[in-house]
């Protein structure tokens, strides 16, 4: 990545993208708060959730059974498209089905290469060799499809601003300025910069913060994080309550209180055993087992070991969600567990699904209102069984960088509720 980015970048680079990231996630809705930005982000989600079931009862009409996973990858990723790009795509677009492909194959690569992190000269073997050769060749074309995109949307700011010119002067400035997407945020900022309206704007070698380069790994970075994580935990989540049918039965009891056809948000997140099983779908089968590397900054000791500077750091998030210690018979399907006595919600520190730290997941609360709004309407609608070739599935997954369930089936039951 050449430390651009977001997940690869340090230093001055980092905390200003970082910072700026949350920023621009924040003004397209991404907070707690109740608010005109809040609920035009739920609605664009909604709307996404809406087509993968009107997907699924399309597919359940053509067979009895199919897989879920083509309706949610597709959804989903129109949803971060959107987000970061300010475009959706077709089905059938090539240059989406493309980035698919590329997305799901990239991921289980670069997780198994990354031992040439620890032993350099590997990189130089065949097989090695060739997924090095891969991934970069991926990205190469990634950025070319993304040049593509930022140049129209250079246009599509240009005609914006030519709009507001010969807009009346009634208009309010929130209404000149509002922006729809992270690549907008971006580039106006860029401007702003390179207008010399912020002296902050380079690292202390002189390097640009807002390169091409970097708004291109920053591109890949949120479009990668934000699909694969949330994409794998529904996958999981699907197949966990396929696979427990009482805890589905009592998640679908207190989801029939709610209007079958106008959920919100609000309405979901009242729901204390759909939070509860969520989060024990994220603690069994840690999206991102190893975490995501970190360095040392300093030499320092932990419990007598000896850590030297940027030595590479790997949190075993595996091991924190796995422990029997804090987690009683931690391969059972308990969401009970994230529920005191009174059945309510409660969170155990030993719980970092997004990890913890400076360098935290920064989307974690639009990851939560995805999960909400996917889980809770798909099983308004819908009784999910597996299909009976899969019934007896493994449950270890397949490991790249997340940790993915294995393909499978399932069928479809359209409640009465």
């Amino acid at each position: 990545m050449g430390g651009y980015g977001l997940i690869c970048a340090e230093g001055l680079l980092w905390k200003d993208q970082r910072r700026r990231t949350i920023e621009w996630l924040r003004e397209l809705g991404m907070t707690k708060k109740a608010c005109m930005s809040r609920a035009n982000l739920e609605l664009r989600i909604s709307k996404a959730v809406t087509e993968c079931l009107e997907w699924f009862h399309e597919d359940a009409s053509l067979a009895a059974e199919f897989n879920p996973l083509y309706a949610i990858q597709h959804t989903l990723g129109n949803i971060i498209n959107d987000l970061v790009f300010g475009i959706t795509y077709a089905r059938d677009d090539v240059t989406w089905l493309y980035l698919q492909q590329l997305q799901e194959e990239g991921l289980k690569l670069v997780g198994v290469s990354g031992i040439v992190n620890f032993l350099p000269f590997l990189r130089y073997l065949p097989k090695q060799s060739r997924t090095i050769s891969f991934l970069l060749e991926g990205k190469k074309r990634t950025h070319q499809i993304y040049d593509l995109i930022i140049e129209a949307c250079l246009e599509r700011l240009q005609e914006k601003r030519e709009q507001q010119q010969e807009a009346s002067k009634l208009a309010t400035e929130t209404e000149q300025t509002k922006k729809t997407c992270i690549l907008e945020c971006f580039l106006e900022e860029r401007e702003r910069r390179q207008q010399g309206k912020d002296h902050k704007y380079s690292t202390n070698n002189g390097e640009d913060f807002y390169c091409q380069q970097q708004l291109r790994h920053l591109l890949a970075d949120m479009f990668g994080a934000g699909v694969d994580t949330t994409l794998t935990t529904l996958r999981w989540f699907l197949l966990y309550m396929a696979k427990n049918m009482d805890c589905q039965i009592q998640l679908r009891k207190e989801l029939s209180l709610l209007p079958k056809d106008s959920i919100t948000l609000s309405d979901l997140e009242r729901i204390d055993y759909l939070r509860a099983c969520i989060s024990e779908v994220q603690r069994i089968r840690s999206v991102v087992p190893l975490g995501i590397p970190h360095g040392a900054v300093r030499d320092t000791d932990v419990h007598g070991l000896r850590i030297p500077k940027n030595c590479m750091i790997i949190p075993l998030q595996w091991a924190i969600h796995m422990d029997p210690d804090v987690w009683p018979e931690p391969e059972s399907f308990k969401p009970n567990r994230f529920l005191d006595e009174f059945g309510v919600y409660d969170q155990p520190a030993d719980f970092i699904p997004f990890q913890t730290g400076k360098r935290m997941c920064l989307g974690d609360d639009l990851a939560r209102m995805m999960l909400l709004l996917y889980v809770g309407m798909i099983f308004r609608k819908y009784t999910i069984k597996l299909a009976p070739d899969y019934e007896d599935i493994s449950m270890d997954g397949e490991c790249g960088i997340t940790l993915a369930p294995h393909r499978y089936n399932i069928e479809v039951i359209e409640n009465d509720m």
